[in-house]
């Protein structure tokens, strides 16, 4: 039973030291291109990031007045009498300023002109017999 509990020897671990790579220089010309770029790059984020910032803003305005008019709309639901009473005093204020402004008043016409109107309308002819009007025929005298 003693081989069972037998410890073994633990394999000794060598530690084998990788050579460390050198940092490779950057040349002045090299460092200055990098730099232009880091500085445009961090412009252009800094307006993406306003302009996102703007949407969002515009976004939660329109949100808000959406969520006004929900609220406004069921208010007016519940209150359908107030609507109706607001339209009833305009009604009652346009009343009073047409009381207030008389309409001019026209003019009767005169039977003068009444009896021209009536004179001008066509005056139909009687049927003819043996082609002499009734009112020709009747102003003929005839001695029977």
């Amino acid at each position: 039973m003693s081989d069972i509990f037998h410890e073994y020897d633990k394999p000794e671990i060598i530690s084998e030291e990788k050579p460390k790579k050198k940092k490779r220089e950057i040349t002045a010309e090299r460092r200055e291109i990098l730099l232009n770029q880091l500085k445009q790059g961090r412009i252009t984020a800094l307006k993406n990031r306003q302009k996102k910032k703007l949407i969002k803003k515009i976004d939660k305005e329109e949100k808000n007045k959406q969520d006004d008019e929900k609220i406004a709309r069921n208010i007016l639901k519940k209150n359908p009498v107030s609507d109706e009473i607001a339209d009833l005093k305009k009604q009652i204020e346009e009343l009073k300023l047409q009381k207030k402004e008389p309409e001019p008043r026209k003019e009767p016409e005169t039977k003068k002109e009444i009896v021209k109107e009536e004179i001008k309308e066509p005056v139909k002819e009687p049927i003819k017999k043996h082609g002499i009007r009734k009112e020709d025929f009747k102003k003929l005298k005839f001695n029977w």
